[in-house]
């Protein structure tokens, strides 16, 4: 008895989805000679509902005997670069003491393979998110304008509380663009971060979240919209967005007021 050509049928590798996008699993499998196994997906990165340290958990999709790989559809993959994997046996637990039991079994996709090897399933799964802007004083005609914003939990591999990191090569193509424009206005307004991708960024650690941290001097007073854009470079998949109202005040406000609260 053996099993042949377990294959990942979708997702395939390089696609890009939005966080909350419906992402269809299917494959399939031969087996000589036939019989039903136990097949079961993986993901690189954790699933929410496993937690946070449960990584290449099973996602959580119903795990029953069957000749071909079930198709199953999900909207709960966490963001960033995964590598998915699917495993078939025929054995339903997962603990040690199942696969020691393992007769027949075998792997499809998998992570850290060779970039050109044929059974790789790397998605990127895109989230936009800005989590706080911050007006710092300046000079007395202008202020810094700090902005983070969230960062996929594996980013970076630096477990160090914060600093200048590299992303890990699975990011390379990753692209992040800020743009502030007055509220209400439609043009596309003032661009402030045109990110290279793979370049280094500075990142802050809090816990097991990452968040890119990102300076930027500015005199803008009034109602702005302060927007992110994430996309990927080279898919035509289209970005994905958050925004945010600010009320920016004078430099010269921010300074007094910091004052203030100093005394």
């Amino acid at each position: 008895m053996s099993l042949k050509n377990l294959i990942i049928s979708s997702p395939h590798n390089g696609d890009v989805f939005a966080l909350g996008e419906q992402i269809s699993f299917t494959g399939a499998a031969e087996v000589q000679p036939v019989r039903a196994l136990y097949y079961h997906w993986y993901s690189s990165l954790p699933f929410p509902e496993r937690g946070e340290d449960k990584s290449h958990e099973s996602l959580k999709q119903p795990v029953e005997l069957a000749q071909q790989p079930p198709a199953w559809k999900s909207t709960q993959l966490e963001p960033g670069a995964q590598y998915i994997t699917l495993a078939a046996s025929d054995q339903q637990g997962e603990r040690i003491d199942n696969w020691q039991k393992v007769t027949i079994g075998g792997i499809a996709g998998g992570e850290r393979l060779p970039p050109d090897h044929v059974g790789q399933c790397l998605i990127h799964v895109l989230q936009a998110y800005v989590s706080s802007v911050h007006q710092l004083p300046g000079t007395p005609s202008q202020y810094w304008l700090e902005i983070e914003f969230q960062l996929p939990v594996n980013w970076s591999p630096d477990k160090r509380l914060s600093g200048t990191r590299q992303c890990q090569p699975e990011y390379n193509n990753w692209r992040f663009n800020l743009y502030l424009r007055a509220l209400n206005d439609e043009g596309p307004g003032e661009e402030l971060l045109p990110y290279i991708p793979g370049q280094p960024i500075t990142v802050r650690r809090d816990g097991k979240k990452q968040f890119a941290v990102f300076q930027s001097t500015s005199q803008l007073t009034g109602l702005y919209e302060l927007i992110l854009h994430v996309s990927f470079q080279g898919s035509q998949h289209a970005p994905v967005n958050h925004s945010r109202t600010l009320s920016l005040l004078p430099a010269a406000s921010i300074k007094e007021k910091r004052n203030a609260l100093l005394n």
